[in-house]
């Protein structure tokens, strides 16, 4: 039997399983609280301090590898990140996609030919371009210019919305028929200050965050056996 999961149901939480261990998690370096997790699974989700639940999450985003995964916010960019797992490097920007990467990188396999057993971690140079270590390499990988530039006017497509502490988490907005309210902690989270140019993006990155679907999923899509959620 399968069950069919509502990927705008915030209650869900990452997959409960045997191995959803976090394997990997990085602080945003523009939003304070903003954390990623990479689980051994192979789901990412996004946490806020100021949440009892994860702001969003994608199932099976990053393929099996032995060994931990790594991710890492960029020093340029609130919304882009990058996730290692095995040789595979893919670079998120959630301000042009929040279903899949925007690029996907194979470095070299390991000696022997592994190329699920490589170990290392990925980080972001000052100038916002990719720094890898994979086995005994390291790699510096440029990335296109858009990935490095911050933005500099905010999206009109972008929902209007309030901040968090104006809102309460209403979970029969979600799922029919049922009641729960999760009230929030915002106005407990420390004030950061970051420089002028990198704060358009990081206000918008804020409010694609408060509309964006507990699920990166299509509706009605993506299956999860039962098994798999106890």
């Amino acid at each position: 039997a399968s069950r069919r999961v509502d990927p705008t149901d915030i209650s869900m939480g990452p997959r409960t399983m045997d191995n959803s261990a976090t394997s990997a998690c990085a602080f945003n370096p523009f939003l304070p609280g903003l954390l990623l997790v990479a689980y051994f699974n192979g789901d990412l989700a996004l946490w806020d301090q100021s949440l009892c639940v994860p702001i969003t999450q994608w199932p099976g985003a990053i393929s099996y590898c032995r060994g931990t995964a790594s991710v890492a916010w960029s020093t340029v960019r609130a919304a882009v990140f990058a996730v290692k797992h095995g040789v595979n490097v893919d670079v998120w920007d959630l301000m042009t996609d929040t279903l899949a990467p925007v690029s996907s990188i194979q470095l070299p396999p390991a000696q022997g030919g592994d190329t699920k057993a490589t170990s290392g971690s990925v980080m972001f140079s000052g100038a916002g371009h990719l720094v890898v270590g994979s086995g005994t390499s390291a790699y510096v990988i440029q990335v296109p210019k858009q990935l490095t530039v911050p933005l500099t006017t905010f999206p009109s497509s972008l929902p209007p919305t309030t901040s968090v502490d104006e809102l309460i988490v209403d979970r029969e907005k979600y799922s029919e028929g049922m009641d729960l309210q999760l009230p929030t902690l915002e106005i407990l989270q420390r004030d950061l200050k970051i420089p002028i140019k990198y704060k358009v993006e990081a206000a918008a990155l804020r409010q694609l965050l408060a509309s964006i679907p507990a699920y990166q999923a299509e509706a009605g899509l993506f299956d999860l056996a039962v098994d798999d959620m106890l």
